[in-house]
């Protein structure tokens, strides 16, 4: 597992360092923000569900569009030694899965990035049925599935940790020496994890909604004829949408 997490934390460097030598930050900026949007307006029903708003919110804001990769990359780098040894098993695997996501989200949107590049797309600009179109034609299916699953997988793995409460006082007593180390975005991002799946109890329906709502989106765009992102949101009543 070690080794694992230093290879991820290869992975993401390298990514970033291509997205800049290619010149796709700001596509890819602009992307993530088109992306965010959808997400927003498709998971608006858990937003406004206290139970649900702060995982709705860690699903949004930090699995699939985080804002501070780079320092969240320093953070782990210089934490990796000393997690590799105080973590458990599982917690560090959950760590190492949430990572995954980010490695691989970054290179499926430079992906979608240099597409919407060829077909001469501004992402700034587009709209539901040209980024189905630079999606399709990305043809990375696989690549979305086993994205969608390592994101469902870190969510149940987290709906787990989270009720062993030794695990959870440890974190909570780091807040304080990881900030002194220069690590409070790390510390950040793992307290923001647990704390919204904390507050859901469980998080059985919200997991299931995402697994039926990103399917309909991947599924729909792949298999055609209709784009899914113009209908409406599976598991809103219309009535409501």
């Amino acid at each position: 597992m070690e080794q694992r997490l230093y290879t991820l934390l290869e992975q993401s460097r390298a990514a970033a360092d291509q997205a800049l030598a290619e010149g796709l930050e700001r596509p890819i900026l602009q992307l993530e923000a088109w992306q965010k949007q959808r997400l927003d307006h498709w998971y608006r029903d858990f937003t406004a569900q206290p139970r649900y708003r702060a995982a709705t919110r860690f699903f949004i804001d930090e699995l699939y569009a985080p804002r501070d990769l780079a320092q969240r990359d320093r953070d782990l780098s210089r934490m990796a030694p000393t997690m590799v040894h105080l973590l458990p098993d599982s917690t560090l695997k959950t760590v190492c899965q949430a990572l995954e996501v980010q490695v691989l989200s970054l290179q499926l949107d430079m992906d979608l990035a240099r597409q919407l590049g060829r077909l001469g797309i501004d992402p700034s600009r587009m709209d539901h049925d040209q980024y189905a179109h630079g999606y399709r034609e990305c043809g990375n299916r696989d690549q979305r599935v086993h994205q969608l699953e390592l994101i469902l997988s870190v969510g149940h793995a987290l709906d787990v940790i989270v009720h062993r409460p030794m695990i959870y006082s440890a974190l909570k007593m780091a807040r304080w020496p990881a900030r002194l180390a220069g690590l409070a975005e790390l510390q950040r991002f793992l307290e923001a994890g647990f704390s919204a799946f904390r507050a859901m109890d469980s998080a059985d329906e919200f997991l299931a909604a995402i697994e039926m709502r990103e399917s309909a989106v991947l599924n729909g765009i792949f298999d055609g004829p209709d784009n899914p992102l113009r209908g409406g949101v599976p598991g809103i009543p219309t009535a409501v949408q």
